[in-house]
């Protein structure tokens, strides 16, 4: 797998950096890629004969499909990073991605997602993912929170 840097363009003055930005090393690992997420999806090139049937599953079962695509391709060896800016991601600050209601349902639909790659990648990054499921509990308990305060 190889990606790159793109323009974000958003209806928001906000810069959005990539996490990748301006890194040392072009070998990028799954471990970096499970716990530091931030591949703008118009930059992802891969052979198309690493997608295999439990790639296919990954992505089925998730809610969304560019992480579960790039943590199992990941999973086959290092992906290669140019710090090159090569392509033009839109957010669109409005759209129903960003709402708070989608955010909500994001977070219990991300927890299922990780405990899925976590078992399709036979559990030897279970640490990062329970890393993340933790933060995502975490951000649910502070939602509810706020909400009722």
């Amino acid at each position: 797998m190889h990606f790159h840097r793109a323009k974000i363009l958003s209806s928001k003055p906000i810069v959005y950096q990539s996490k990748f930005e301006n890194i040392k090393s072009q070998n990028i690992y799954i471990r970096d890629i499970i716990l530091n997420h931030y591949i703008p999806t118009s930059s992802l090139v891969f052979r198309s004969n690493l997608l295999s049937k439990t790639i296919y599953e990954a992505i089925y079962k998730s809610h969304v499909n560019d992480r579960p695509l790039e943590i199992m391709l990941s999973n086959s060896g290092p992906a290669r990073y140019s710090d090159e800016i090569m392509s033009v991601y839109r957010i669109n600050n409005r759209s129903f991605t960003n709402r708070s209601v989608h955010i909500k349902s994001a977070n219990a639909g991300n927890i299922k997602m990780y405990k899925i790659l976590n078992t399709l990648t036979k559990r030897k990054f279970f640490i990062y993912f329970y890393i993340l499921i933790i933060k995502e509990y975490l951000r649910i308990i502070r939602s509810n929170f706020i909400k009722t305060s």
